[in-house]
């Protein structure tokens, strides 16, 4: 045996997956500046009080709203629906209350509220919602509340 044949196998079992690495590194498109997410992060939550009023409630929803960069939203809605699944009741009222107007989100919490009369007991589910053009954006979790 020669020393010099075994000393190129050795070097070349070596080489190779640092050449194969090489390989992808250069022919990848992605940079590690690709990897960042490039819609905007927007938190949101809810707190629903409810004011009984028979027949039903008054349900007040404060919204505390933030985004990690500036970003305009056309409105924010607290989108309500009954155990059905239906947003307004048989008299066409809707549950939900009124949209709120186009704002400004950023990093700096902003807090809103919207109030509307529910004129019937029940579950009613819902959730926050932002525009974005002619589309509502569901911001999960959804949550519940009860009228009795």
């Amino acid at each position: 045996m020669r020393p010099g044949w075994w000393n190129a196998v050795l070097i070349g079992i070596a080489v190779l997956p640092a050449t194969v690495m090489l390989l992808v590194a250069r022919t990848s498109s992605s940079s590690d500046a690709d990897d960042i997410a490039t819609a905007p992060a927007i938190v949101g939550s809810v707190t629903v009080h409810i004011a009984r009023t028979p027949p039903g409630g008054l349900v007040v929803a404060t919204v505390t709203i933030a985004a990690d960069r500036p970003m305009p939203v056309g409105g924010l809605m607290v989108q309500v629906r009954d155990a059905q699944g239906r947003s307004e009741d048989a008299a066409g009222r809707p549950f939900s209350p009124p949209a709120l107007g186009g704002i400004e989100l950023n990093a700096e919490a902003q807090t809103l509220t919207a109030a509307r009369a529910i004129r019937e007991s029940g579950t009613f589910t819902y959730v926050l919602a932002y525009r974005d053009g002619n589309t509502w954006k569901i911001l999960p979790p959804y949550d519940a509340f009860t009228i009795t």
